[in-house]
C-alpha cells in the first residue's frame, strides 16, 4: 500500500511518454523441458573455458602457447553464449595493455587490433546540477601507455533454443560474467567465500555515440563524481573519446545526466547515438576476492571480481588471471599488488561521511600513503548491497525530466539499440555440478529429481523469492 503522500501520485501515463508494445515468444506445448533426460551431442576435452571474454581468451591463448613450446597436444573448448567472440561488447575501455604485452608481445603488428586510440590527458571532476568543478584525480588514472578500446559491437543475442553439448573435461575454468549462474553454484557448493569479506557490486549503463567534431578531443578521459547521485551513493560517470569521432558514457541514472548542461554540449550539433549497454561489475577489491581453486577447476576474471577500483579498470587484471590460471602461478604476479595498494579505497565510502569522507581518505591513501597501511577496511554487514534494499512504496518515485529526443529517449528505444533477440522463455543454457537442478531453470527443478531435498529446498527458495517480488517490488 503507497503511503499517503505517495497515493496522490497521477498513475495516468504523461503525454510525453511513447507507449510501445513488447510481443512475446509463442507459448511452448508438450512436455517440460528435462535437462537430465534429453537427448544431446557428447565430448571429451582437456579444458573447458565458460566465456569468452578477455580472462577466457587470454587462457585459450596461453595454453596453446605452452602446449606449442612442450610439444604436447590438449583439447581445449570456449563456451560462449554470443554467436562470435566480442558479440557482448561495448566498446568505450580504458585498457592497460600490460597483460597483452605478456600475451602477445607483438599484438601492435596485427592487423586490424582494435587498440587503435592511445588515451590522452585525464581529468577528474565533481558535478553539481549546473556546473563542472575541477577535482584533483587520483595517479592510478594516469594514462600513461593506456588506450581506448575502439571496437563497435553490439549484442546479437541467441534466435533460438538448441540443446546444448555435453562436455566432459579435466580441468573448468569458469569465467562466466559478475555473479553468473555457474559461478554462484561453484561458490556456494565449495565455500569459496567462506573466509573473504563480502562482494559488493555496481551497475552501468554505457551509450556510444559519434558526436560533432566540434566537441571531439580524441583520447580524452574524463571521470566524474556528485550528481545526478546523491552524496550517499557510491558512483560516478565517465566520459572516453575513442578513435573515428566515437564517444563513450555512461552512469547508473543515465537519462538524468545527459541533461547536465556539461553532457548537453558534448552531444549536440551533428551527433548520433550508436549503441546502448549495460554491466554489472564487482567493488569488492581484494578482501572480497574468493578462495580461487575448487575440485577440477577455477575462477578467473569478472568470475571471481579482479577490478581496480581506484583505476575503474579490470580487462588487465582478468587478463592476466587467464594468463595464471594456464600457468597455475596467481601468488607470484602483480595482480595481488595492483589491487593491494586500492585495497581500502572502496570501503572508504562505507563510512556516516559517505561520499566526502570516501574522497577524503581515497585522496590521502592514493597520493601518499600508496595502500602501504598496516590496516584493511573490512565491508561489515551492513554495507552489503542487499542491506540497503526496502520496498519500492516507502520511496518518492524519481522524478525524471522528459524524453528529449535523441538526448535522452525511452527505455524501449535505448534497448532496441542493443539488438538482442532471445525467446523469455528459454531454459537456462549452462549447467553444472551434481545436482543439476539447483540454479537451473524452473523446468529442470521440477523434472530432476535425483535428489529430492535438494530439488524441494531449490522450489521452496524459489516461490519465497517470487511472492516477495510480486508483492512489493524492491529499489536500491
Amino acid at each position: 500500500m503507497l503511503h499517503p503522500h505517495l497515493a496522490k501520485i497521477p498513475r495516468r501515463l504523461p503525454k510525453w511518454c511513447i507507449v510501445r508494445r513488447m510481443r512475446t515468444s509463442a507459448v511452448r506445448l508438450g512436455d517440460a523441458f528435462d535437462p537430465v533426460n534429453i537427448e544431446r551431442a557428447e565430448d571429451e576435452v582437456d579444458v573447458c573455458i565458460v566465456g569468452g571474454g578477455p580472462a577466457g581468451l587470454s587462457v585459450a591463448i596461453r595454453l596453446k602457447q605452452l602446449e606449442r613450446e612442450e610439444g604436447k597436444d590438449n583439447r581445449t573448448v570456449i563456451l560462449e553464449k554470443g554467436l562470435e567472440v566480442g558479440s557482448h561488447i561495448v566498446s568505450g575501455a580504458v585498457i592497460e595493455p600490460q597483460a597483452l604485452n605478456e600475451l602477445l608481445p607483438n599484438w601492435k603488428n596485427i592487423d586490424e587490433h582494435p587498440l587503435t586510440q592511445p588515451a590522452g590527458s585525464s581529468h577528474m571532476g565533481s558535478l553539481t546540477p549546473k556546473l563542472c568543478l575541477p577535482l584533483p584525480h587520483p595517479p592510478q588514472t594516469n594514462n600513461d601507455e593506456k588506450y581506448i578500446g575502439n571496437e563497435v559491437c553490439s549484442v546479437q543475442g541467441i534466435s533460438s533454443f538448441e540443446p546444448g553439448m555435453a562436455f566432459y573435461v579435466k580441468v573448468t575454468l569458469l569465467d562466466k560474467s559478475v555473479h553468473g549462474s555457474l559461478s554462484k553454484q561453484v561458490i556456494s557448493m565449495y565455500q569459496l567465500r567462506k573466509e573473504v569479506q563480502p562482494q559488493t557490486y555496481g551497475i552501468g549503463l554505457k551509450e556510444v555515440w559519434r558526436v560533432d567534431l566540434e566537441q571531439y578531443d580524441p583520447g580524452r578521459v574524463n571521470h566524474f563524481l556528485g550528481w545526478p547521485l546523491p552524496y550517499d551513493i557510491y558512483g560516478g560517470s565517465w566520459e572516453y573519446h575513442m578513435n573515428g569521432g566515437l564517444v563513450s558514457i555512461g552512469l547508473r541514472e543515465f537519462q538524468r545526466l545527459k541533461h547536465h548542461p556539461y553532457f548537453c554540449k558534448l552531444l549536440s550539433g551533428d551527433s548520433e547515438q550508436l549503441s546502448y549497454a549495460a554491466h554489472v561489475l564487482n567493488e569488492g577489491s581484494l578482501q572480497s576476492v574468493p578462495r580461487l581453486y575448487f575440485l577440477g577447476g577455477a575462477l578467473i576474471g569478472c568470475a571471481a571480481g579482479f577490478v581496480n577500483t581506484a583505476k575503474i579498470k579490470g580487462t588487465h587484471n582478468a587478463m592476466k588471471t587467464g594468463l595464471l590460471a594456464a600457468e597455475s602461478a596467481f601468488s607470484t604476479s602483480w595482480v595481488y599488488e595492483d589491487l593491494h595498494e586500492v585495497r581500502n579505497m572502496r570501503p572508504a565510502f562505507n563510512t556516516k561521511l559517505c561520499l566526502w569522507g570516501g574522497m577524503m581518505y581515497s585522496g590521502i591513501d592514493s597520493l601518499f600513503l600508496k595502500g602501504k597501511t598496516p590496516w584493511t577496511f573490512q565491508l561489515i554487514l551492513s554495507s552489503l548491497d542487499s542491506s540497503h534494499t526496502e520496498p519500492a512504496s516507502w520511496h518518492q518515485p524519481i522524478d525524471y525530466p522528459p524524453f528529449e529526443p535523441p538526448l535522452s529517449t525511452d527505455l524501449m528505444t535505448s534497448v532496441a539499440l542493443t539488438r538482442t533477440n532471445h525467446t523469455e522463455d528459454q531454459p537456462v543454457h549452462l549447467r553444472v555440478g551434481a545436482n543439476l537442478a539447483v540454479g537451473a531453470g524452473s523446468k529442470a527443478v521440477e523434472t530432476c529429481s535425483k535428489d529430492n531435498a535438494g530439488v524441494e529446498e531449490e522450489k521452496k527458495t524459489r516461490s519465497d523469492h517470487v511472492k516477495v517480488n510480486v508483492g512489493e517490488s524492491k529499489i536500491g
